[in-house]
């Protein structure tokens, strides 16, 4: 391929991707456009107020590195950029090869944080890709995609902002009810609160509509063993917030809840299903139920936690932790970093 041919995919390349990634603010918010390359640019968003008045922050960038840059190469330019920026140019995630989703907040506009890693010449370009608000699928579809979200970006202009209820757990049962407890969303104050339920590991889930600011549910008139699954959160006129964690319960019968804790970095889930933590850390098992527990350490390009035993409900070492459901039972993983040596 000659240099030109080289020149003109990678241009098509990008321009597929800013047009992906690229959120439109109204006219009276939009500020001037950023050439990334030559005859592609992109708009930067900074502060815009979503459709029910709350504001959400843009804070997130897709940095694409020339090809053939080191992870430590790439770890100086976050440095670099977070120095010139004066924002936090912490990579959260890996998209490719080269392609890194990075949290830029703390910086003056995204337009000046584009520009921090743009002056960097490991970095081909630098885009915005979503807010920071805990956005949900209620936002408008983005233009020409039929979708609210695209290469993990969402349209801000209409998007929710809205703080979720938060553990959510199972509280009591009876022979014939189940019943559930959760902590509410806060400010700003919700209109209504919704629990959504189905049963155990269906695919359908039953909205119920209950007061604003509730905390609890009583789901009656189930037949005796019947298991349920529940989600719950918060709603205005404009919208909902995201759900919680998802908890399981079983009418009349013994059940017994395993609450998972995690110290450091790292993901625990298990077999049977009910616990991914952190998210969803608790979890009814019917009585005599046998749980296994496997912990996973955290990685990414600048840190890496290694998973280092198991405290509580029995367990110890670092090989699977399995429990029986005998008695209400809590563990918790705990996760060491490694130093720059060890990695």
């Amino acid at each position: 391929m000659t240099p030109q041919h080289r020149a003109r995919a990678v241009r098509a390349f990008t321009g597929l991707l800013l047009a992906a990634t690229t959120v439109l603010a109204p006219a009276a918010t939009r500020a001037q456009a950023a050439e990334l390359a030559p005859g592609l640019k992109t708009t930067p968003l900074q502060t815009v107020v979503s459709s029910n008045g709350r504001t959400a922050v843009a804070d997130r960038l897709i940095v694409v590195f020339a090809k053939d840059t080191t992870d430590d190469q790439m770890s100086e330019a976050h440095r670099a950029a977070a120095t010139r920026g004066k924002m936090a140019a912490t990579p959260l995630r890996q998209l490719g090869p080269s392609t890194q989703l990075v949290d830029v907040s703390g910086a003056a506009s995204l337009n000046a944080a584009m520009k921090a890693y743009q002056a960097d010449p490991r970095v081909r370009f630098a885009a915005l890709v979503r807010t920071s608000c805990g956005l949900t699928s209620e936002a408008d579809q983005i233009s020409g995609t039929g979708s609210p979200w695209q290469f993990g970006r969402v349209n801000a202009l209409r998007a929710v902002c809205f703080p979720a209820p938060s553990n959510l757990r199972v509280s009591n049962f009876t022979s014939n009810s189940v019943e559930i407890q959760w902590t509410d969303g806060g400010v700003p104050a919700d209109s209504s609160t919704e629990v959504h339920y189905r049963p155990h590991n269906s695919t359908t889930w039953t909205p119920q509509v209950l007061a604003a600011n509730r905390t609890s549910w009583l789901h009656q008139g189930l037949a005796s063993g019947a298991g349920y699954d529940y989600k719950v959160r918060d709603c205005d006129a404009n919208g909902c917030s995201a759900f919680t964690n998802i908890v399981t319960g079983f009418a009349g019968t013994t059940a017994f809840t395993l609450t998972v804790g995690t110290n450091g970095r790292g993901t625990v889930e298990s077999v049977p299903s009910g616990i991914n933590c952190p998210g969803d850390c608790s979890e009814a098992y019917p009585s005599g139920t046998v749980v296994t527990l496997h912990a996973e350490g955290y990685a990414s390009n600048t840190e890496e936690w290694q998973f280092t035993g198991w405290s509580g409900g029995g367990c110890s070492g670092r090989l699977d932790c399995t429990v029986t459901m005998s008695a209400a039972r809590s563990v918790t993983a705990t996760f060491s970093q490694l130093s720059d040596a060890e990695v």
